[in-house]
């Protein structure tokens, strides 16, 4: 399997997991303790997976140019979804 199919394996189970996690919490926490986790926490799992997608990625894949961190975040924000669905 190829590291793109990879990667979209671990985010999709990732957010399926967020989804199972939101639904218990739910259903069975003090509506503080879901709170929490869907307002807080759950954003700063997000950015250590995205973190640590991108460090593996540098260390892994060195023979590819990567632009660095911030750059890389600045190029995301810049993306256009349409430029992207007329390819």
């Amino acid at each position: 399997m190829g590291y793109t199919r990879k990667v979209t394996v671990l985010w999709a189970l990732f957010f399926t997991a967020m989804a199972g996690e939101s639904l218990l919490l739910a259903l069975f926490a003090p509506l503080e303790i879901w709170s929490l986790f869907t307002n807080l926490l759950n954003y700063a799992f997000t950015a250590l997976v995205f973190i640590g997608e991108y460090a593996f990625r540098v260390r892994h894949l060195n023979g590819l140019n990567h632009p660095g961190f911030l750059q890389f975040l600045t190029r995301i924000t810049r993306l256009n979804v349409r430029d992207l669905q007329n390819r």
